[in-house]
């Protein structure tokens, strides 16, 4: 019977690539503008949508920003709000079906949520779903409007806050969801992406089991580049058999080697489509 190795989610944490749950904490902790620079801490305070708020005694702080750092909070800040809105929607739900939130939820359930509520209107139950949360709408209206209607105690104070104003337009259409989806994609490469060889050594077995054996499967269920080093490292022939399967249906694998099935997908794959030709008379989505 040919062999077959299965890797689980933890495989890759000794190379660096945090668990599931890290990774959430990770990537929301990464978008957090206060993490970064520590003044806009007061800014983050001062977020609340529609609240009005009186003089604030630390408003003059506010003026130590630099053009760099209120750039931050822009770029940043409308990610972090709807990552940790869903977040805390998530742990919530627990509690409503008697589970204690003992820790963070699972990245994938992060991701999922995030891409559901950026295609809300699109899934087939949206017909049935007579309101969501307010806060789903308030977040992707337009985000400028959060400081509206929030106290002014000059009107040196309002320019500050209208030019932090960040227009996200398309009420209801998802956008700031599936901006906020795109950047944990890209965030979430950075994170799993493996540059050093010396960070998958511990890897070699399977290097060993495959010039022993001369052809190995590997099924695993995590998605960043560790076995792919680790073969490139030990000059081993490997194939996830991806190109093949998007082609022609099937996967296909070499004679030797590694026969790498990434149950999960893969970060470095990407979604293409191909145009109709002769042979495919319909569009066709490919995986690269």
């Amino acid at each position: 019977m040919p062999e077959m190795l299965l890797l689980g989610a933890g495989t890759s944490i000794e190379a660096g690539v945090p668990d599931a749950y890290t990774m959430t904490r990770t990537i929301v902790e990464s978008f957090d503008p206060a993490k970064i620079s520590p003044k806009l801490e007061w800014l983050k305070a001062h977020r609340v949508p529609g609240q009005r708020q009186g003089p604030s005694s630390g408003y003059s702080q506010s003026y130590s920003l630099s053009g760099h750092q209120i750039a931050i909070f822009k770029e940043y800040y409308p990610i972090y709000h709807v990552l940790t809105f869903v977040l805390g929607g998530l742990l919530m739900q627990r509690g409503i079906v008697g589970q204690l939130p003992r820790e963070l939820v699972n990245v994938e359930e992060l991701f999922s949520a995030v891409q559901l509520l950026a295609q809300r209107n699109q899934l087939e139950v949206a017909p049935f779903v007579g309101s969501w949360h307010p806060m789903v709408h308030l977040l992707d209206d337009r985000y400028s409007q959060r400081y509206a209607g929030r106290y002014y105690s000059s009107t040196e104070e309002q320019r500050f806050w209208e030019e932090l104003r960040i227009p996200i337009a398309g009420y209801a259409k998802g956008e700031v969801f599936l901006m906020t989806s795109e950047a944990m994609t890209k965030r979430l490469r950075e994170i799993v992406w493996i540059d050093d060889p010396r960070k998958v050594e511990y890897l070699k077995p399977i290097a060993s089991l495959v010039g022993r054996l001369g052809k190995l499967t590997i099924a695993t269920l995590n998605y960043d580049n560790g076995i792919e080093l680790m073969s490139h490292s030990n000059r081993i022939q490997f194939s996830t058999g991806i190109e093949k399967w998007s082609s022609q249906g099937r996967f296909d694998f070499e004679d030797d080697g590694i026969s790498l099935l990434k149950l999960h997908g893969s970060i470095d794959w990407i979604v293409g489509s191909d145009e109709p030709d002769a042979k495919r008379k319909f569009p066709q989505y490919t995986i690269r």
